[in-house]
């Protein structure tokens, strides 16, 4: 799997790229957390180019939502793939998580709830 962290106005977004499973879910974690446990609240993890996820990479994608809510922070999916939406379905973890079709969706959903 390979990460790429941006920020994005006051958002830092996670592109995974590859494989998000047993030997890749913990690099995922400790990026988003390092930045939820650091001066960043919204992270962004965009799945466009996600090739599989298994439980791990589930667990891994929990972990972060559960950390960000702890926070006071914010974690969006954005531009999941059908079968990892199905899988999310499946396992009940939708409603767990804020899903915006693309980055800019998200990005517009933000600055919405900032407004409020």
């Amino acid at each position: 799997m390979c990460v790429e962290c941006a920020s994005v106005d006051d958002v830092i977004v996670i592109r995974v790229r590859g494989p998000l499973d047993h030997t890749s879910a913990e690099a995922l974690r400790q990026g988003a957390w390092s930045t939820l446990l650091g001066a960043q609240r919204t992270v962004f993890v965009n799945l466009l180019n996600l090739q599989q996820i298994d439980a791990a990479g589930l667990g891994a994608l929990a972990d972060i939502q559960r950390l960000a809510a702890s926070v006071g922070g914010r974690v969006a999916l954005t531009n999941l793939p059908p079968r990892v939406r199905e899988i999310l379905d499946l396992t009940a973890l939708t409603p767990c998580f804020e899903i915006a079709a693309s980055e800019c969706d998200a990005i517009e959903d933000a600055e919405l709830c900032l407004a409020y």
